[in-house]
């Protein structure tokens, strides 16, 4: 993601929003291209379109693959924010049980 310089969840929301849109017209442009590679005849238009064919399934994967990264990236950010909270305050009732502890210390002294 630092790839494409996402910083915030609203970034990947629209980043996401936008593969999906490329993910549509690549898709629907294979589908016409299958659809003439059904009535293509000839050998050398044949060959053409099966290679534009490839061209876009290698695209629509490494379209997909990033969308699907983008999308975990979403769905860890809230379990990530609450393990922080989470750690965070543990540190806090540690270092407060610290304190508590050399008072303690203290006054049996």
């Amino acid at each position: 993601m630092a790839r494409h310089h996402l910083r915030t969840e609203d970034d990947v929301t629209a980043y996401i929003e936008k593969l999906d849109g490329t993910i549509s017209q690549l898709t629907s442009e294979r589908n016409k291209i299958y659809n003439k590679l059904r009535r293509c005849r000839d050998p050398e238009l044949r060959d053409d379109l099966k290679s534009r064919r490839d061209s876009i399934t290698i695209e629509l994967k490494e379209l997909r693959g990033d969308r699907k990264t983008a999308v975990n990236i979403l769905d860890r950010a809230d379990e990530i924010r609450r393990t922080a909270a989470i750690e965070q305050y543990a540190m806090q009732g540690k270092d407060l049980s610290r304190t508590r502890t050399n008072k303690n210390r203290d006054l049996e002294r």
